[in-house]
């Protein structure tokens, strides 16, 4: 075998390219591209947590096993995005024995994303609203609402035995309230989801006003409403972000 240095680089990679290296038994073969993509995608790369989805059968093992999540009551091995409003989930990740506790505990008041990580068109959006323990399991329920005030922002299906990615959704969104008539008091239904910034604009002005707590003031009543109380009535539009 020539040296390694001598061969022509390649600078088209494609998905049946191969790569030589040492299996876990010691001995030497040829992995794909596309395999070696297909394993990163199913163990969870760039900060996703990755977990296989089971049915009521848990894979005919009797039990949820480490590294799945499942949905509790469900008799069915395909069940809607739009449908799902908890779910119960491995500390431990699809393939690691190293706990994501932490990672999934910060998605509390989050709203994220679950998608399949072979087709990221199946995929459901989602505000987790509480966290819990099953027990002293190694298990932890996630209750599920809407996200954005939405009825619902998804796509397909969850499958049995297929891998779906939990992360973060970023959705950026933002929302203009138009308070028509003069008034003190501007009361806002957002549905963000979350504690917006607020930015105002009065009718009077073309200035837009972003240090609001100067002359008014903001009172979050929840995370999708909140209202601005000023010293004098005005009309105008509110930027929240």
């Amino acid at each position: 075998m020539a040296r390694i240095s001598t061969y022509t680089s390649d600078n088209t990679i494609s998905k049946s390219d191969k790569l030589l290296g040492s299996n876990a038994d010691g001995t030497t073969k040829n992995f794909t591209i596309e395999d070696i993509t297909s394993y990163l995608k199913n163990i969870g790369v760039s900060g996703k947590y990755t977990a296989m989805f089971h049915d009521h059968t848990y894979g005919g093992s009797g039990a949820q096993q480490t590294g799945t999540f499942i949905i509790p009551g469900n008799t069915s091995q395909t069940v809607a995005f739009s449908t799902v409003t908890t779910l119960r989930i491995s500390k431990f990740p699809f393939g690691s024995t190293d706990s994501a506790l932490q990672r999934i505990n910060r998605l509390e008041k989050e709203h994220i994303i679950i998608a399949n990580v072979n087709d990221i068109n199946q995929f459901g959006v989602y505000q987790v609203t509480a966290i819990s323990q099953e027990g002293s399991t190694d298990f932890y329920n996630l209750t599920l609402a809407a996200p954005f005030g939405q009825t619902t922002l998804s796509n397909g299906n969850l499958e049995d035995e297929l891998k779906y990615s939990f992360e973060v959704y970023s959705s950026n969104k933002r929302y203009t309230h138009n308070q028509s008539l003069d008034s003190t008091t501007w009361t806002i239904n957002h549905n963000l989801g979350k504690f917006p910034s607020v930015s105002i604009k009065f009718s009077s002005s073309d200035q837009v006003y972003s240090n609001v707590g100067a002359f008014a003031g903001v009172v979050y009543t929840d995370e999708n409403n909140l209202t601005i109380n000023l010293a004098a009535a005005e009309s105008g539009y509110a930027y929240l972000n």
